[in-house]
């Protein structure tokens, strides 16, 4: 028999969330009932799920997503995810591949400082890596490479703007980080080993507790391979 979709039901099913994949190593939708503590990654099938642990407030909110009809909500206090790899260490799993992307839906609420999104920057001695945003809106990934030095090496300024959703991806190939806000190349920089973390990575809070996160996060996604090497149109699929 023949099956027709309508164009209302098709735009829906164009809008569906990111999928797990081959070369999908976390994958968190942010979907579930209001004020839900229970975050999970869609690990699909052929590997083990990533644990992920809420603190704080840290709750799946239904007023704001882009998907699914909810979002991880952070209040900018001392809320955040960890997450927890097979080894005890997920950052140490995939952050010195030849290549990977992490990408993500983000909401600010406002821009007072420095906003982690996802990293793990903690004392001096420890830090590895900080994703996340600067007081107006500025975008920037700065890291402590393998030898102990600290590199600022991508940033964008003003690509933010306040209660608006945002794309972001950051992308490491054999030659480069290069980061993409809403589709565009914003800023790239020669890519080399990062520190290995000494604590679990977080979304939306660093180590120490600092730097937290005001606002929503929605279909967050590590892979293993570069999925940008040009500009793009964020996908809505």
């Amino acid at each position: 028999s023949t099956h027709c979709i309508s164009s209302a039901a098709s735009d829906v099913y164009k809008r569906q969330p990111f999928v797990n994949d081959s070369d999908t190593l976390l994958l968190l939708h942010m979907d579930g009932a209001l004020n839900s503590t229970d975050f999970r990654d869609d690990n699909g099938t052929g590997r083990s799920p990533v644990g992920i642990t809420a603190h704080g407030n840290a709750q799946v909110d239904t007023a704001q997503s882009k998907f699914g009809g909810a979002s991880l909500q952070l209040d900018g206090n001392d809320d955040y995810l960890t997450i927890q790899g097979v080894d005890g260490s997920f950052n140490d799993e995939w952050v010195n591949g030849s290549e990977w992307t992490v990408e993500y839906w983000v909401r600010g609420t406002s821009f007072s400082g420095y906003e982690t999104h996802f990293g793990d920057w903690g004392g001096a001695s420890d830090r590895s890596f900080f994703l996340g945003s600067d007081t107006g809106g500025d975008i920037m990934f700065f890291y402590t490479d393998s030898g102990g030095t600290l590199d600022t090496a991508i940033r964008a300024d003003s690509q933010l703007s306040t209660n608006t959703w945002h794309h972001i991806a950051l992308v490491k190939d054999s030659s480069n980080f290069t980061l993409y806000v809403d589709g565009s190349s914003v800023d790239s920089g020669a890519s080399e080993n990062i520190r290995a973390q000494g604590n679990p990575t977080r979304i939306g809070a660093s180590a120490t507790n600092d730097e937290d996160f005001l606002g929503y996060i929605d279909e967050f996604r590590v892979s293993s391979s570069a999925r940008y090497t040009s500009g793009f149109t964020p996908s809505t699929t």
